[in-house]
């Protein structure tokens, strides 16, 4: 996601943090503090791409630039090393792994089938964040279009179903607040979402 400014780094890390925990608590994870702490630092190494950078779309970068806003993920775990914070194995995997797709398109490694659950749990909460925010020339999805929309990036392989469940158990508890959004209606039906499976199966 494209953040922008120091500030904004900071709350979109407590909030894809929070996301990304209670996705886990629903999808029965072992280890939900694992990815709360995999949010909290999963955009450490934006602190290196410049302004002009990260506030642009993807599609208007240059082949440098392009490379520079990329190499984020291992300048993250490279900062954490620096400042000798030691992570669980399967968070530093989350964090490098975050903007991976399973069509291998993804960086940078460029990974499909190595992708592992804690990432793809991350990389769904960092987009349906990024895509339920309002900023300057963007608006904001609903609940609803941020879901389809992940899906049909590919970028994760959760089966479809998993993923109805973990959202559901939002909408039964009232549970997940977004913004001014609370989470109700807004979830499709899992049959609405079959309806475009390519990036689940």
């Amino acid at each position: 996601a494209s953040v922008g400014e120091s500030g904004d780094v900071y709350n979109h890390a407590s909030r894809v943090s929070t996301f990304a925990s209670m996705f886990a608590v629903a999808l029965d994870h072992p280890h939900p503090e694992d990815l709360a702490m995999a949010g909290m630092f999963h955009d450490i190494g934006l602190v290196d791409v410049p302004e002009e950078i990260s506030d642009k779309a993807e599609r208007e970068w240059t082949p440098q630039e392009k490379l520079t806003y990329q190499a984020h993920p291992e300048k993250t775990l490279s900062y954490l090393k620096q400042k000798r914070i030691s992570l669980p194995a399967e968070v530093e995997k989350a964090i490098l792994q975050h903007h991976e797709k399973i069509t291998g398109t993804g960086f940078p490694k460029g990974y499909s089938d190595r992708i592992t659950v804690d990432a793809q749990i991350l990389s769904y909460s960092d987009q349906f964040d990024y895509l339920t925010q309002t900023k300057p020339g963007k608006r904001s999805l609903s609940l609803r279009e941020a879901h389809l929309e992940i899906i049909k990036t590919q970028s994760i392989g959760i089966d479809v179903l998993t993923i109805h469940r973990s959202h559901q158990a939002f909408v039964d508890s009232k549970f997940l607040h977004c913004g001014s959004l609370l989470c109700s209606d807004e979830f499709p039906h899992v049959d609405e979402v079959a309806m475009d499976r390519r990036g689940c199966e």
